[in-house]
């Protein structure tokens, strides 16, 4: 950009040919505003906020209710996050002054994650100002790196061109989205992961934030934050960036405990977390591409230790035990943890099995949606969740009284389920009809009255 006389300040040149008079500014979704000094501002187009100002929280009680909120407007990958994740990412967007609604940081992995729009965002306000462009590598960078077995021929690779505006110096950043990567991931899920629809913008990120480190070094860790692990775009799974570091996934990061090993194969079990949150447990079979899954092998083990407590294996019995003791929930939505748990109560503590009715279903089974765990609920899989004796119990006894009769209840599940038998409400009908039930005494009370 040298100094041109005509215009009294520095201009933007062709080298090539001066007659070229134009050019096309890269879109940074910001626009330039002047002030009440009259000075230019960069503002952002979205937030219409200073690109330079940190995000407006300033306590602990925003930066819950902001991350909170990013979460129920579905803005992180995982659909469940518990308590202590989202106080932890709100205290790290605290002392980062980030902001989760802008996407700068989200969990990932039950961790802090700081994403390239976060890492942007601390260099703006750091006063760092870099221009940057991305290009692939050079058919003989590609070859020689081909030629050492340092890529694949199917990886792809972004080679982000950083040009500091203060001191001229350029810096290259090395991205890459190996050939692999999310493959091992459920089908149905694999559409929404961006290292399998969106390698090129990934690959991207990854250079981008390798350039940025290399050109302003790491992003210092405020106090506070001591020992809490923070993850920075680039981070995934198998991908070196940075200062070289390899993140491994570890069984302690999500605190599953010792599941011990595989009483199929004798493995270590491996314990991820997908985008959605899901946990789960399996270990790649030697000598083959094929995975081993917790779920399966601990399914069959559950289902005889069902079997030799009780004498017989059967889904709707098994699915009312499991709900029982681990809060509502049946195998395919337990995580790994649970399912060990499950399997080792039923060895160690005497109970007594959960009477469930059967009715024979008058439809087509249902069924399970893609990518559920397999486990003990894949047996018996035609028969119709029902509520248990004991809830079935508790409402007959509720419900004999003098102001409900037995025949308007009859009316009520019948208006509710579409068919009349007590025996057969489906558990999400139950709650509705207790209350309508209490409802109708507390009128007639109110009525004496």
């Amino acid at each position: 950009m040298p100094y041109v006389h005509d215009l009294g300040t520095n201009a933007l040149m062709c080298v090539a040919n001066n007659d070229h008079q134009t050019y096309q500014k890269k879109d940074t979704g910001t626009k330039w505003l002047r002030d009440s000094d009259g000075n230019m501002r960069e503002v952002d187009i979205v937030t219409q906020r200073e690109v330079t100002e940190l995000a407006p929280i300033t306590d602990q009680a925003t930066a819950l209710a902001t991350v909170s909120r990013a979460m129920d407007l579905g803005l992180f990958p995982g659909k469940d996050q518990s308590a202590g994740q989202l106080a932890l990412l709100a205290q790290v967007a605290l002392a980062y002054r980030l902001d989760p609604l802008m996407g700068e940081i989200m969990p990932y992995q039950g961790r802090p994650y700081i994403t390239i729009a976060g890492r942007r965002r601390l260099d703006n306000v750091a006063g760092h100002a870099v221009s940057i462009s991305f290009r692939p590598p050079t058919p003989e960078e590609e070859a020689y790196y081909v030629k050492v077995g340092a890529i694949d021929e199917r990886d792809v690779i972004q080679i982000c061109v950083g040009h500091d505006v203060k001191t001229g110096a350029t810096v290259e950043g090395f991205g890459r989205v190996l050939a692999g990567e999310g493959k091992d991931a459920p089908t149905n899920a694999q559409k929404f992961l961006p290292t399998v629809q969106r390698k090129i913008e990934m690959a991207q990120k990854r250079g981008e934030r390798r350039m940025r480190e290399e050109m302003f070094g790491p992003v210092a860790k405020p106090l506070g934050l001591e020992g809490i692990e923070i993850l920075h775009e680039g981070d995934e799974p198998n991908v070196v960036e940075g200062t070289a570091r390899v993140v491994e996934e570890d069984n302690k990061a999500l605190d599953q405990g010792d599941l011990g090993s595989c009483t199929e194969h004798g493995d270590e079990w491996f314990v991820t977390e997908d985008n959605w949150g899901k946990v789960r447990a399996s270990h790649k079979i030697q000598g083959t591409n094929d995975w081993c899954r917790f779920a399966i092998v601990e399914g069959a083990n559950f289902q005889g230790a069902f079997a030799a407590r009780f004498g017989e294996y059967k889904k709707p019995a098994a699915d009312a035990w499991l709900k029982d003791n681990f809060n509502g929930k049946t195998w395919s939505k337990m995580e790994p943890r649970e399912m060990l748990e499950a399997r080792t109560l039923l060895t160690t503590i005497t109970v007594e099995p959960p009477v469930v009715t059967e009715p024979v279903p008058d439809t087509e089974p249902s069924q399970p949606p893609p990518g559920d765990d397999d486990g003990p609920e894949t047996d018996d899989s035609a028969v119709e969740d029902i509520i248990t004796q004991e809830q079935l119990d508790t409402l007959l006894n509720l419900a004999d009284c003098d102001e409900v009769s037995y025949y308007s209840l009859i009316l009520r599940i019948q208006e509710v389920t579409g068919q009349g038998e007590p025996g057969k409400i489906p558990p999400a009908h139950y709650d509705s009809i207790v209350a309508w039930v209490n409802g109708e005494i507390d009128q007639a009370i109110a009525k004496e009255a």
